[in-house]
């Protein structure tokens, strides 16, 4: 469970992004020891890997899209959700101080529910 009141308060104290998230990741019932100081020097959580299966539905082999076109969206995914992604600079400044890496990478499945081997 996050307290939202570190998070309030990080971005009270005008916290980089990254500190207002670590901040946000303060466990319940630690009795909110974590100082707002020491939320700025600590470690990100791991980065969490998400195995997706993608569905195509088609109609003619026209409308069907290559293996290498789905691990394309999922590189231009990834990018948007690590904050990588190439237009980064057009984002509005009103939301620039709170765009940042949300720690998920999205990855083709490579077993399905059973365990069977799949390509997602």
């Amino acid at each position: 469970m996050r307290c939202s009141l570190w998070l309030a308060l990080a971005w009270a104290a005008g916290m980089s992004a990254a500190a207002q998230e670590r901040c946000a990741t303060v466990p319940s019932g630690t009795g909110h020891k974590q100082t707002l100081q020491s939320a700025e020097t600590a470690e990100l959580p791991p980065v969490i890997t998400v195995p997706v299966v993608v569905h195509i539905l088609w109609r003619t082999p026209e409308e069907d899209i290559s293996d290498d076109q789905v691990r394309s969206q999922l590189e231009s995914l990834n990018a948007d959700f690590s904050r990588g992604n190439s237009d980064i600079s057009s984002v509005p400044a009103v939301f620039a101080a709170r765009s940042a890496s949300c720690g998920i990478r999205f990855v083709l499945a490579t077993a399905d529910p059973d365990g069977r081997p799949t390509n997602g």
